[in-house]
């Protein structure tokens, strides 16, 4: 197998995570989706990371069916329960955690244009969406050590890759107060080496 994508994208971090805790060996194909001469153009009519390019040729985009495929081809240990109600909640919550993310992103770029054409209405808008979707999953955690079941899921995997690029990336780090106990999920969570080993490069 063989994931393109770059260090600090947040949806490739999911697939990351998952790839080593299900134990896959794979290549990694740092590249910038931003860049014009970047492979993952001729691969992904979008243009965005991450894609899988399994050994049969076959590619896959974007991460939420990555997730889907990895669990038909790697099914132990499982990150999707089997229970379909369980299921389309970890679906649910890791829909809600992109998200957020698609939020996040948006307010990073709309902070790199010049000033004088940022809009403060455009970014209180995102702000909006990311605070209600941290409370969201603060809500559903409650005092549990995972999002769905007793083990761990995409939803927690796609929580806590959000989280922490939203502290370490974004700079936007107000939930980390408004929900300590989600901070200190996040943080026992993600010492892991499956996250350690992924952490994004502070902006």
């Amino acid at each position: 197998m063989q994931l393109y994508g770059s260090l600090t994208s947040p949806y490739v971090r999911k697939i990351r995570v998952a790839l080593a805790l299900k134990g896959v060996d794979y290549r990694f194909e740092e590249t910038i989706p931003w860049n014009d001469d970047s492979p993952v153009h001729q691969i992904n009519p979008l243009g965005k990371v991450p894609v899988l390019k399994e050994d049969s040729g076959a590619v896959w985009y974007d991460s939420a069916v990555i997730a889907e495929v990895l669990e038909a081809r790697v099914p132990q240990p499982a990150l999707f329960p089997t229970e379909t109600e369980a299921r389309l909640q970890v679906r649910q919550l890791q829909a809600l955690a992109d998200g957020i993310c698609d939020a996040g992103v948006l307010i990073f770029l709309e902070r790199k244009r010049e000033p004088a054409q940022q809009s403060e209405a455009w970014i209180a808008r995102q702000e909006t969406k990311i605070n209600k979707g941290v409370a969201a999953l603060a809500r559903h955690l409650g005092d549990r050590s995972v999002l769905v079941g007793d083990s761990m899921t995409h939803a927690d995997i796609a929580a806590l890759c959000v989280l922490q690029w939203l502290d370490i990336r974004a700079g936007l780090r107000a939930w980390k107060d408004a929900y300590p106990e989600l901070a200190r999920w996040v943080e026992s969570q993600t010492r892991q080496p499956a996250f350690a080993e992924t952490v994004p490069p502070a902006a």
